[in-house]
């Protein structure tokens, strides 16, 4: 009786072990982080907020493997600021409708498009279909690099050269999954207020 039980508190140690591995590998798997770099130097991000030269700059994506990123980015706060509050998806402005802005490949505009209904679509597939400047692949990963020099408004139709930003750019960054009827759940969320000099 004692060795049943026994063989049954071990296959069942087991099993939670390969579960709690299996958990943690997944979310490992999808994870991204988001920083900001100017001049060459990584810049501290303190309360979601980074403050930031009025010319170009880096945004740098780490995967953790190839992945598709929402990415908001507006003048004002109506995405970012329920984003913070940790609102659902579904009840944030710019990623109500499922759709994403499809951007040039490889980032050739050095730019960001600013929309409060819609967000970007960035993403690394492989080194030879990426939205990013510059891509670099370790055994931590990709860090993947898009460089800014201007943002471009979609409604306006108007290029914004950084130096001529007037108010913070507030960013919001989503990582979903989707299911075979194309209905998304958010894996991973990261936002930021940048402000300038």
């Amino acid at each position: 009786m004692k060795k049943i039980v026994i063989r049954t508190l071990v296959v069942a140690t087991l099993l939670f072990i390969q579960n709690a591995c299996t958990t943690v590998n997944a979310q490992q798997l999808d994870n991204f982080n988001v920083s900001i770099s100017q001049n060459g130097e990584e810049k501290n991000i303190v309360n979601n907020t980074v403050t930031l030269q009025k010319k170009e700059f880096a945004i740098v994506v780490h995967f953790s493997q190839p992945m598709t990123l929402l990415v908001s980015a507006a003048l004002n706060d109506k995405t970012y600021k329920p984003a913070t509050k940790q609102k659902p998806l579904d009840e944030l402005p710019a990623f109500i409708n499922p759709g994403a802005m499809a951007e040039t490949m490889f980032n050739k505009d050095k730019e960001i498009l600013l929309s409060d209904d819609s967000p970007s679509n960035w993403y690394y597939d492989s080194i030879d279909d990426h939205r990013f400047n510059s891509i670099h692949i370790d055994e931590n990963g990709i860090t993947a690099e898009r460089e800014i020099e201007n943002l471009y408004d979609v409604i306006k139709k108007e290029t914004i050269p950084i130096s001529d930003v007037k108010k913070p750019l507030y960013l919001v960054f989503v990582s979903c999954k989707y299911n075979d009827k194309k209905e998304r759940t958010e894996i991973h969320r990261q936002y930021m207020e940048i402000k300038w000099e």
